[in-house]
């Protein structure tokens, strides 16, 4: 089966064609974005590691690596088809905005990356490229389809969609454990590390590892808990909302990826606190504290291992991960803090390398995906990746005050953005990008130039009027 991962990778294409001949083009693309990511296999793996019991080398398909036929390769490929094809009109409703340059800059940055280092033209646009496809194509999708609350709303109920189309997936493999993967699609390099939990196992279904699969689940739930919480989730698939939101949550928890669920319940809990008082404020202070403080951490301002060992809450922190037999956390944070000083030596533009942290002695990647692209694209592209998450967030917070967040018009769009910002967290220390949010991030950018449009129509009418 291993042999016939890339013919059913590239199948995806007259798949999603047909998608978006039979469907409008909101809802084909949608389902290509969510249903590429959520069934089909991640790549096709060399035979040589299906041997190595944790391969830790091998990259998240949402960077450039060795290994180019990727399904978010494909998935870009597939949906710039589908809409060339079917919907060639949708390109002359884009209108550039400022917070489009992010996502611009990050498709960019492999050329002068490559470049300075001495890559050579054709693998630089080769990655450029790459990026283009697995990032830029559904940001794009985002912005040409999702830009009202009717497309958002589309988006919000695909993702729903696809968490319950994997219920009775996470259900098999928390019983027996992860093993859909290996039985369709042969080897998986993560399959079995961190599988083994308090309860049953952590599913890891057809995604990238468990972490993936656990903030998938945490998204999801917050985007349908949201819905119904605002009242946009009254039935789905002939089931009542309450009852959607309390499977899927129920799931994200027996999924037993901690950081996912505290994330989850922290998301929720504040959207409400934030729509009740009305202010911005909640919410803005501790996001810039925490982007100064993951700063500061990528430039290796501050020591991590001794800043959690020697402070009471630090320690408390490892104690309490050593005895729910989690040590992934301190592991992470020490292979962070070898691999920062490897993507230092280079700090602009950075090695421009999917493997730059061999440079070192130790030889590990750092897990978090803001360190592997440290490393890659240098301090440049680090503030450029944070840009795509806090952009569309910004352009979002700017629609309007938060009292407006559960009407019918800014429902949907809440409940995604939360779902963003879980996911865009999640990445601080996890590299499987779920890149079917980036067309939540392009919609969130498009919305905010919708309402700016539409107000100033309101304004020129009501001059009119006058």
């Amino acid at each position: 089966m291993p042999e016939a991962v890339p013919f059913i990778l590239w199948s995806w294409v007259p798949i999603t064609l047909l998608l978006f001949w039979k469907l409008s083009p909101s809802r084909a693309a949608a389902a290509c974005l969510v249903g590429g990511w959520l069934f089909l296999p991640n790549a096709r793996f060399a035979d040589d590691v299906a041997g190595v019991a944790f391969p830790y080398w091998i990259m998240p398909s949402c960077l450039p690596s060795d290994y180019w036929t990727t399904k978010a390769r494909v998935v870009g490929v597939a949906l710039l088809l589908g809409v060339m094809a079917f919907d060639p009109g949708a390109w002359r409703r884009f209108r550039p905005s400022a917070y489009d340059l992010p996502i611009l800059g990050w498709c960019v940055i492999p050329l002068p990356s490559g470049l300075v280092n001495h890559l050579g033209l054709t693998e630089a646009l080769a990655n450029l490229a790459y990026q283009a496809l697995s990032w830029g194509v559904p940001y794009l999708v985002g912005r040409l389809y999702f830009f009202d609350p009717a497309g958002l709303n589309v988006l919000a109920r695909e993702v729903v969609a696809g968490a319950l189309a994997y219920l009775p997936l996470c259900a098999i493999e928390f019983i027996v454990g992860p093993t859909l993967y290996e039985t369709l699609y042969g080897f998986h390099p993560y399959r079995t590390p961190g599988m083994v939990r308090y309860l049953g196992y952590r599913p890891v279904v057809f995604l990238e590892d468990g972490n993936a699969l656990g903030i998938w689940l945490a998204a999801s739930s917050l985007t349908a808990a949201w819905l119904w919480r605002s009242g946009q989730l009254i039935r789905f698939w002939g089931m009542p909302g309450w009852l959607v939101t309390l499977v899927l949550v129920a799931q994200a928890v027996l999924s037993q990826s901690a950081g996912a669920v505290v994330l989850l319940f922290v998301g929720l809990s504040t959207l409400e606190v934030v729509r009740r008082v009305d202010r911005l404020w909640p919410l803005v202070v501790p996001a810039v504290l925490l982007l100064a403080l993951i700063a500061a951490r990528a430039a290796n301002l501050f020591d991590a291992k001794a800043l959690a060992t020697n402070t009471g809450l630090g320690r408390r922190l490892i104690d309490t991960s050593v005895k729910l037999d989690r040590q992934s956390f301190g592991w992470r944070l020490r292979v962070e803090e070898r691999s920062a000083k490897i993507a230092l030596q280079r700090p602009v533009l950075g090695w421009a390398r999917w493997d730059w942290w061999r440079m070192g002695t130790e030889g590990e990647r750092p897990w978090g995906l803001l360190s592997l692209v440290l490393g890659m694209y240098g301090v440049l592209g680090w503030l450029l990746v944070v840009g795509c998450f806090v952009a569309p967030l910004a352009a979002f917070l700017n629609l309007g005050p938060p009292r407006f967040w559960m009407t019918p018009n800014r429902a949907s769009a809440t409940a995604l953005a939360g779902a963003l910002a879980v996911v865009g967290l999640d990445a601080i220390l996890n590299p499987a990008l779920f890149l079917p949010f980036l067309a939540v991030a392009g919609g969130l950018v498009g919305l905010n130039g919708h309402a700016r449009a539409a107000s100033a129509w309101i304004r020129r009418a009501q001059e009119v009027l006058k």
